[in-house]
């Protein structure tokens, strides 16, 4: 999606060929230059002054519009390219836009916004981030759907341009003075904050191989090993996202609606880990197997049916539909897995016996069960093979400098010591009450009310076959709409 957003953006502000490649291969080679050179911490500093930029130009671009092109009240329903825009939603609308409401809750569980929660320095500024993820969509949003419905005006009718955001400030660019000096500045920040949002994801990308997939497979690997495998990951990625970006025909929009079907597929395993009891704790190997299928069937379901607008889809979301699916394979698998060799749940009396001088290297079977917690690491699920089991000494923090002692035990982050960690605040996602106050707030902001109205109808010409109006739809409405 960065790819695209690059390429589109470049090549708008600068009049070149949309599928131009060669400068969105350039920039990206950049980014992969920074992301070897920098790190997390820079990227994070960097995407806080353009969205401090970003916000300031989207504050002054609804005045600059206001002033030289009048606003929502300067449009004329009979002349407006998009009459349909007056229009209140179509059912499928509206069935599509309450899932969506829904869809958009796994935005938590994005790779750079989770390593990001990691990386904060700490709990306030935490806070501090998420009351700004909070805050911000109630300007940024009311401007987007304001330059949104005036650019369709302000680009004319039949304008279909590759990046209709870089379109409407070049327009607006045009006026000259204080609207040209806030489109370049709008114009550079959203480039820069694009670039940066890319060099997050790469560096997400290479940290989850490296750290969750390599490390583990690899427990001999030294720092530096580790730093060149992390940056052949992280030029693999690149690579195959050009790639992706480059022969991507349908725009920014359309791996949108893939992005948040695929990534609520890990809903499930976040919420099961931090909210199950002992008694109800789910398997790993269960919850890999919902979410194996399911993102499997997001794939093919999107590619194969709801991308395919000759088969006129149903208003169905892959990603709401996948998460049922999700949740359905993982109790049967969690089902049959009771069933045939019963819960081998470990309530604290199991420990993994680990070598002193290497907390991976001499991990002995995860079924042996001793009466000594010295040197011990707690499993929850303890009967899995060698390469399955964690290393949970970033739950450790004395296990680094104490690699001597005889008295250590690793605790797994268990849904019972997250409740510890988490006494005394009130998470809302176990209030049954908030749950549904939830439901009914996305139920009725989704617009439910008559679909498609008022209606619109076709023009009959007059005698010389000529229609009366100059929208290009010649199309005209039944009674007037109220705005």
């Amino acid at each position: 999606a960065q790819v695209i957003s690059i390429q589109s953006t470049f090549n708008s502000i600068f009049d070149l060929d949309p599928n131009s490649a060669a400068p969105v291969i350039v920039i990206m080679s950049l980014i992969l230059s920074f992301e070897w050179m920098g790190g997390l911490r820079s990227v994070a500093l960097t995407d806080t002054i353009q969205a401090l930029v970003m916000i300031a130009c989207f504050l002054m671009i609804p005045s600059i519009i206001k002033r030289h092109y009048g606003g929502w009240s300067g449009l004329d329903v009979e002349t407006y390219p998009r009459p349909d825009f007056y229009q209140s939603f179509s059912k499928q609308q509206q069935w599509t836009f309450w899932q969506n409401s829904f869809i958009n809750f796994s935005f938590f569980t994005l790779p750079h916004l989770l390593q990001r929660n990691y990386a904060a320095r700490d709990l306030g500024s935490l806070k501090g981030a998420y009351i700004a993820l909070a805050v911000g969509p109630w300007f940024t949003s009311f401007v987007g759907i304001f330059m949104g419905t005036m650019g369709v005006q302000i680009l004319g009718a039949g304008a279909s341009p590759a990046n209709p955001f870089s379109a409407i400030l070049e327009e607006i660019m045009n006026k000259g003075g204080f609207a040209y000096v806030v489109g370049v500045i709008c114009l550079t920040a959203s480039m820069a904050a694009i670039m940066s949002t890319a060099d997050s994801l790469i560096i997400a990308i290479s940290q989850l191989i490296t750290m969750e997939f390599l490390k583990p497979c690899m427990p001999d690997v030294t720092p530096g090993q580790l730093t060149k495998y992390a940056k052949v990951t992280s030029l693999v990625a690149v690579v195959i996202s050009v790639c992706i970006g480059l022969f991507w025909n349908e725009g920014i929009l359309d791996l949108g609606k893939i992005q948040f079907p695929l990534s609520a597929q890990a809903v499930p395993a976040f919420v099961f880990g931090l909210f199950l009891t002992a008694k109800h704790d789910v398997h790993p190997w269960s919850i890999a197997s919902g979410a194996i299928v399911s993102t499997v069937y997001v794939l093919v379901f999107y590619f194969s049916y709801l991308r395919i607008g000759e088969k006129n889809p149903k208003p169905v979301n892959a990603g709401i539909s996948g998460l049922l699916i999700n949740l359905f394979v993982i109790i049967v698998s969690e089902a049959i897995r009771r069933f045939l060799y019963g819960s081998d749940y470990n309530d604290e009396d199991k420990i993994v016996m680990i070598d002193h001088n290497s907390f991976r290297s001499n991990i002995t079977l995860a079924n042996e069960k001793t009466t000594t917690r010295k040197k011990g690491v707690y499993l929850l699920f303890p009967k899995r093979p060698l390469w399955d089991v964690p290393d949970l000494t970033r739950f450790c923090p004395d296990c680094r400098n104490n690699t001597n002692s005889a008295s250590i035990t690793i605790s797994a982050l268990s849904p019972k010591r997250v409740w510890f960690m988490m006494e005394g605040v009130e998470e809302l996602l176990t209030n049954p009450y908030w749950v549904c106050f939830f439901v009914l707030a996305v139920t009725y902001a989704t617009p439910l009310m008559p679909a498609e109205q008022p209606p619109l109808v076709v023009q009959e010409p007059d005698d010389n076959n000529v229609f009366s109006t100059t929208s290009t739809a010649a199309q005209t409405f039944v009674y007037p709409p109220v705005v």
